[in-house]
């Protein structure tokens, strides 16, 4: 039986399935999650495995309907949809239709039921974190700071693979899962959004596992989309680490944008994802949060009510805002300056970065 929680039906992938698919994609997550984690036999009319040996799930049955399921379908959307099935990350699916045998290649699971437990336990751990947080933005939001906050981006991801791209170690693969960020601290995208995934999905939310290009390189990444009264929105929290300003800090560029927005630097497709249309602004950070201004007024009164809140001028703080490109930067300096000059501080107790309208103010203190 799957847990309480699982929410099959809200599970993006597993949408996209037939009814018989999602059969199977039911069947094997509850076989996966239930500890039958080597291989899995798929059982024809004259054969039905031992469901009490070793390594052999229990019987599910097609008959005349098996030629109605993509199998490799079905265990990609496991894979996409599922943070929960981090121990087979490094598996791929075999077929052996004469014998009606699936299989997972390999000599088996990267890990032993005592590491999955621990594993396991830290992942409910962390969704204890954000108990009693029901809003559903404000969940996003908490758990996107956690994240950047507790994780750092393994910057070496590419350790363990030699010239042709053969991989030694197999716990490479942790990189690209919840596993990484929970034993070693850090991980790479895959890492960040599985584990944000995991959270919101196990809160009810609905959210799409986006593989696509991104960043100056063109390199495979991936970020999420999240659905937010009835619409969705790109969420990229591994850009939000910090580099996109050059800051050492998290941001919140890329917090609930539009396509438009996301497709400056990800190659985001509706050919390849009809139903993800992102064109909403009302849960982005900067309209939500009201830190949007549209004019340099604005910016100044902001900016002096954040330095109100202070309990002191020497207190250390961030304010993020965002404005308009017409919005010329050296004003929007001025704009910050006389907020600083009320309160009889000099523009060098901060520092600020902006790229593309997107600004983070540093106060230093006085």
């Amino acid at each position: 039986m799957l847990p309480y929680d699982f929410y099959l039906e809200n599970r993006f992938y597993y949408k996209r399935l037939n009814r018989h698919e999602k059969s199977l994609y039911a069947f094997w997550v509850e076989m996966l999650l239930g500890g039958h984690r080597s291989l899995i036999y798929l059982p024809s009319a004259e054969y039905a495995p031992n469901p009490e040996e070793v390594g052999y799930a229990p019987c599910f049955y097609y008959g005349r309907y098996g030629d109605k399921i993509n199998y490799y379908k079905v265990w990609c959307a496991m894979i996409y949809d599922c943070p929960e099935l981090y121990f087979i990350y490094h598996n791929n699916l075999e077929i052996d239709r004469e014998r009606c045998i699936l299989y997972f290649d390999g000599d088996g699971s990267d890990y032993a039921d005592c590491e999955i437990e621990e594993i396991n336990a830290r992942l409910e751990e962390i969704l204890r974190e954000f108990d009693g947080v029901t809003d559903p933005f404000e969940l996003e939001l908490a758990v996107h700071d956690y994240i950047t906050e507790h994780y750092g981006f393994d910057f070496d991801g590419k350790a363990g693979i030699d010239d042709e791209s053969v991989v030694h170690d197999r716990r490479f693969y942790e990189k690209f899962t919840v596993v990484g960020l929970i034993k070693n601290g850090v991980g790479v995208c895959g890492g960040f959004i599985k584990l944000l995934q995991f959270v919101l999905q196990r809160r009810g939310l609905e959210v799409a596992n986006i593989l696509a290009n991104a960043g100056n390189n063109g390199r495979l990444h991936s970020w999420l989309a999240v659905k937010l009264g009835g619409k969705y929105y790109h969420l990229d929290v591994t850009f939000d680490e910090g580099d996109t300003l050059n800051l050492d800090y998290p941001q919140y560029r890329y917090f609930n944008v539009t396509d438009r927005e996301i497709r400056l630097d990800h190659e985001f497709s509706h050919k390849e994802y009809p139903e993800l249309v992102c064109n909403s602004t009302k849960y982005n950070y900067y309209r939500k949060m009201g830190l949007y201004f549209n004019s340099y007024d604005k910016i100044t009164e902001a900016f002096s009510s954040h330095l109100d809140a202070q309990a002191s001028r020497d207190d250390h703080s961030r304010f993020y805002f965002r404005t308009p490109k017409r919005l010329k930067m050296q004003k929007v300096s001025y704009a910050l300056g006389a907020a600083l000059k009320r309160h009889g501080m000099p523009m060098t107790s901060t520092a600020f970065a902006e790229l593309n309208g997107y600004y983070a103010v540093e106060i230093n203190g006085s």
